[in-house]
């Protein structure tokens, strides 16, 4: 009796598969496990090869644009710093190698081109363990992540079109949207960060250029040839000036001017619309939340600060060059829209929606596009400094505007990427 039931116990035991599927899920989610510590590992290697691709391309052309000024001795000095100032986020133990010419890839050993080779050790989480499981040895958990970039230092003379020219340096803070379809954007400042593109920004345009150097920090889109130690652009203004007509009046309380003249501290509200002609504001223009203001024709000279504010809707046209026939080229505002030739600011600020046909001339003032704020139409920029923040959209798409334009000759010796 007792044999029988041991025998008929054994037999039950080797029907039953409940251990034999624990095991299996166990290994399953064991490789699932592996399979998803991989792809994080993947995606961490991947962002930074991303961000060593920056740095290359910073230094490939910070050292071609050096090698082009004539500093022969520096130029890998320079890539190098270019390189670290992309990667300023506690990833200092990357090696920079500069090479002229290059050392690898389509243009190995061709003169008139500078290679940058970015690499840095990457420690990583799963791949070492998991190759381990698989291999049955020990792996490397540093992965070395390399990137590499070549700029040529040659080129041919050409003369590009700008339509926004800050006689300092440019920002263009993460968030900010700027395109420009037919032409391009110059910074005649010499600083190592004369034109910077912070973490999300997005630009769109035939060019920059700029006599010091272009810094994209991670994350940032350029779309556009780049072009840092090229000459100075023009200043198709200078030279603009002004004379007071004679005593300045209050501006209207609520409603329109009846006509142009010299006003003093303009505060804008509700509707009003500007007859054409040139107004001289003596003091600040203010315009206030909600306002929606328009003028065709309209050109104002601005003595103070000029502060678009929330939610306002501007609309605005340059008076044409038939408007000032004859007129001095000192005083010749033909399309100008704002022109202020002083120090201070010229504020476009968060959810405001402007169209603007003609110039915003400020060469000793700071231009800012702030939060949210929207500008379109032809609108061409000339500012000491320019600024776009975080969500501010700047579109250039040009009519018949008298507008002057903005020049800046990359002769022989510009630089590009070709790698």
């Amino acid at each position: 009796m007792n044999a029988m039931s041991a025998s008929v116990r054994l037999r039950h035991l080797s029907g039953d598969e409940r251990g034999s599927i624990l095991v299996l899920a166990a290994l399953a989610a064991t490789i699932l496990i592996g399979f998803v510590g991989l792809a994080t590992d993947v995606a961490m290697l991947y962002a930074q090869r991303q961000a060593l691709q920056n740095a290359a391309d910073a230094a490939a052309l910070g050292a071609a644009a050096t090698y082009v000024a004539g500093n022969t001795a520096g130029y890998a000095a320079e890539g190098q710093g270019d390189a670290a100032a992309s990667l300023a986020n506690g990833q200092g133990n990357a090696s920079v190698v500069i090479s002229m010419p290059p050392t690898q890839g389509a243009y190995k050993g061709v003169a008139g081109y500078v290679e940058a080779k970015v690499s840095q050790p990457v420690a990583t989480v799963f791949m070492g363990p998991l190759f381990q499981l698989v291999q049955g040895t020990a792996a490397n958990q540093t992965v070395t992540v390399t990137a590499t970039a070549v700029a040529s230092t040659t080129g041919t003379a050409n003369t590009v079109e700008d339509c926004m020219l800050a006689l300092d340096n440019v920002i263009v803070d993460g968030g900010a949207q700027i395109t420009l379809p037919s032409c391009g954007m110059a910074a005649n400042s010499t600083g190592s960060q004369a034109v910077l593109f912070n973490s999300g920004a997005h630009y769109s345009g035939t060019d920059v250029t700029t006599p010091g150097d272009i810094v994209q920090n991670n994350g940032s889109h350029v779309d556009g040839d780049l072009y840092p130690g090229s000459s100075p652009a023009t200043d198709p203004y200078n030279g603009l000036s002004y004379i007071l007509p004679g005593n300045c009046a209050g501006f209207p309380n609520s409603g329109s001017p009846t006509g142009p003249g010299c006003y003093n501290n303009v505060n804008l509200g509700g509707t009003v619309t500007f007859p054409a002609g040139t107004y001289y504001i003596q003091g600040d223009m203010n315009f206030n939340s909600g306002a929606r203001v328009s003028g065709t024709g309209v050109t104002f000279v601005l003595l103070g600060n000029l502060n678009i504010g929330d939610g306002v809707q501007v609309n605005f046209s340059a008076p044409t060059a038939d408007a000032f026939s004859g007129v001095a080229t000192a005083y010749n505002y033909a399309g100008v829209v704002f022109f202020k030739p002083g120090s201070g600011n010229v504020s476009i600020n968060s959810g405001s929606q402007s169209s603007i046909d003609g110039a915003v001339y400020a060469p000793q003032a700071a231009v800012d596009f702030d939060d949210g704020s929207s500008v379109a139409q032809c609108n061409q920029v000339v500012g000491y400094s320019l600024t776009f923040n975080s969500g501010g959209k700047y579109d250039h798409t040009c009519n018949n505007v008298a507008i002057r334009k903005i020049t800046d000759p990359n002769g022989p010796g510009t630089v590009a990427l070709v790698q």
